[in-house]
């Protein structure tokens, strides 16, 4: 496998979970080496996000009562992230989906000062172009900065088609 080219910028956002089960599976099955060899390769030349060890909707923990564990499980997601890759991850910046008020509260109590949203939660200001510019989320008690995700372009690497066909399509949509 080889990214064929590297000067695209990429954000990477690598489960730590899946990234160690890969790691072992590697160790134990050599033709899995050079997969695993390429995602390093990418991660190390991209903006990897960190995040819990396995997904959580940290929503749906603020709302059931469980909000301290936000912290705990995403300097979990950090630390073994840090650890398999070798490198430092920066911690500030986290998938938010689904999210409100409470739930951008505990992130940022958490650490976390910039956030990416899902497009399809935001109000469109011009179906035309992609959501790419930064913006503020304003609650009580602060701001965090947010991006969001464009839901068109979401659309085109989901579904049942090939990962290439998807991934073609995908990049004629952002041109």
């Amino acid at each position: 496998i080889a990214i064929a080219n590297s000067g695209v910028p990429l954000t990477l956002a690598p489960g730590p979970e899946t990234l160690e089960s890969w790691t072992q599976l590697a160790n134990s099955d050599p033709a899995l080496t050079p997969s695993l060899s390429a995602m390093r390769d990418a991660l190390s030349r991209s903006q990897v996000l960190a995040g819990a060890y396995v997904p959580i909707d940290v929503r749906s923990l603020v709302s059931g009562g469980l909000g301290a564990e936000v912290g705990p499980e995403l300097v979990q997601g950090t630390d073994k992230l840090s650890a398999l890759l070798g490198t430092r991850v920066d911690p500030r910046t986290e998938i938010a989906r689904p999210a409100n008020d409470a739930s951008l509260t505990r992130l940022r109590d958490a650490g976390v000062d910039r956030v990416i949203l899902d497009g399809a939660d935001l109000t469109p200001r011009d179906d035309q172009f992609t959501p790419a510019q930064p913006f503020v989320v304003r609650n009580q008690p602060g701001t965090t900065t947010a991006v969001g995700s464009d839901p068109g372009l979401q659309r085109l690497l989901e579904g049942d088609d090939p990962p290439a066909l998807r991934a073609q399509r995908f990049l004629a949509g952002l041109s």
